[in-house]
């Protein structure tokens, strides 16, 4: 969002953080320019390959996805903690190490927050705007942008600083 509000509204905008990867610009794959981005291109579809359906599923049947997941506390708990336990950085040790990275505790927080407030559905709402269509950055962000890039991410794996400095004014560049 904090993107699309410094495109829209740059001059309201004083700066942008970013801490989760996604969209690295509006070039098409074949312009990634070196290797390294061209690796990244890579992995990065090769995750989505490997994982992600999830998105699939809950852009294209947000409402379908959203009732089974609010009329079954199995099925949701299942969902959920699959994610969880899928996106930990775990360097490898799997879904044991990962649990214990994340605590049962916040897995049974995080469900019983979205099962007391009856939200598990509403929260899939954000997925049809992840389109890549919709996604893909039309021009060049010239407001102030600041970077957290954590590493590891399962997921969504980082552009390389190039790419990401073609398409955001870089002006802080953070990895813990």
């Amino acid at each position: 969002i904090s993107v699309w509000l410094g495109l829209l509204a740059p001059a309201a905008c004083r700066g942008v953080h970013i801490a989760m990867s996604g969209p690295a610009g509006n070039e098409p794959a074949c312009a990634m320019k070196t290797a390294e981005e061209r690796r990244w291109r890579d992995l990065s579809d090769a995750c989505y390959r490997n994982g992600g359906a999830y998105m699939d599923l809950q852009s294209r049947e947000t409402a379908t996805a959203g009732y089974l997941l609010a009329g079954s506390a199995v099925a949701m708990a299942a969902w959920t903690c699959d994610k969880f336990l899928r996106w930990t950085d775990d360097r490898g040790k799997g879904p044991a190490r990962a649990e214990s990275i994340i605590g049962r505790s916040f897995l049974l927080d995080t469900l019983s927050l979205f099962a007391l407030t009856e939200t598990a559905a509403s929260a899939l709402w954000l997925y049809p705007g992840h389109e890549p269509g919709q996604q893909a950055m039309p021009r060049r962000l010239d407001v102030p942008t600041g970077i957290f890039r954590l590493p590891n991410d399962p997921v969504f794996p980082w552009p390389p600083r190039s790419l990401l400095e073609r398409h955001y004014d870089v002006v802080h560049w953070t990895e813990p």
